[in-house]
């Protein structure tokens, strides 16, 4: 069975999908936060893959030329799994931080 919706819920639809951005509550002084979020994200995934890039080039060949045991590279691999997963948990704070500072220059 296929169910057309109705024209309205189409045309939004399409537009939502045709956006670059979407705004839920169509308040536009929120688009320089939306631009502030997407250039953190892309800094910060930069940054990780530096780091896995970094970490990568040291650790294989260590454990390749027995330096260390792999297991212990292999527990070092996890490690900085979490931590390239704990860099990109601060993008979650991101907002918090700005409403905090906001909040500090308004009582001034």
């Amino acid at each position: 069975m296929i169910w057309n919706a109705p024209p309205a819920s189409r045309g939004s639809d399409i537009a939502i999908e045709s956006a670059g951005i979407l705004l839920p509550s169509g308040d536009l002084n929120k688009l320089p936060e939306a631009f502030d979020i997407s250039s953190a994200t892309i800094k910060t995934i930069r940054q990780n893959l530096r780091w896995a890039l970094f970490y990568n080039l040291i650790s294989i060949p260590v454990a390749a030329a027995g330096i260390l045991h792999p297991s212990i590279c292999a527990a070092a691999m996890s490690l900085s799994s979490i931590g390239v997963l704990m860099h990109s948990l601060r993008l979650k704070d991101l907002g918090k931080e700005k409403e905090r500072r906001s909040k500090w220059k308004k009582k001034r």
